[in-house]
């Protein structure tokens, strides 16, 4: 099994945790990542794995799932203990522009893109034991390596994981001051209103001073 399988298969199991809660709780939510289209389309996917156009990757990072609360909110399920910088890049640009975002997290929170701290990333990597490239002191770029050391690298790497693309490690400690729990998130406001005209459709009130909205 690949480092990439191993961390999808964990990613699974956390959304799957999640759509667990929002089932119990009754919301609606709606899946949206990519991960969707596998089943109807293998070659499209295959596609857009391999492009890194802007199209592609906004497809490709598009967050997984849209929770219907008394607005839309697209959450992105990060397992990892980092992130691309292809993903993170696209998860900004959908907060820049208005959208409400946030990344659920494996300890059962929430907390938004322009909220994630990073670790200060050295050059000299001890599992690999070569110097890689690392671009504004937090992302990896092993991109930037001869072919024969991006072999080295990625072959050391077999049992631990990582990223052949430009990534960075989350900084939890930092991240942990500004997250929202799962709770706080979905039934603060919870006088939960049935919308009489759309059948199964689930409205909660979220405090403001949540800054959700």
């Amino acid at each position: 099994m690949t480092n990439f399988s191993k961390r999808t298969d964990k990613g699974t199991v956390l959304m799957n945790e999640l759509k667990f809660k929002l089932i119990k709780d009754k919301v609606n939510f709606y899946e949206t990542g990519a991960e969707n289209f596998i089943k109807s389309n293998k070659n499209i996917v295959n596609d857009i794995w391999k492009n890194n156009d802007l199209t592609s990757n906004f497809i490709r990072y598009f967050p997984d799932l849209v929770i219907v609360l008394n607005e839309a909110f697209l959450i992105e399920v990060k397992y990892s203990s980092g992130i691309e910088k292809s993903c993170y890049e696209n998860l900004i640009s959908l907060e820049n522009n208005g959208y409400n975002i946030f990344i659920y997290r494996q300890d059962n929170c929430f907390c938004k893109p322009s909220q994630l701290e990073f670790k200060l990333m050295e050059q000299y990597d001890k599992i690999s034991k070569i110097n890689i490239p690392v671009d504004d002191f937090i992302w990896r770029n092993p991109s930037k390596l001869s072919a024969k050391d991006y072999k080295i690298y990625i072959n050391a790497y077999e049992n631990h994981p990582t990223s052949g693309n430009i990534f960075a490690y989350f900084n939890y400690d930092k991240i942990r001051m500004n997250v929202i729990s799962y709770e706080d998130f979905i039934k603060n406001g919870k006088k939960t209103i049935y919308n009489q005209n759309i059948e199964n459709t689930f409205i909660a009130n979220i405090p403001k001073q949540l800054n959700l909205l």
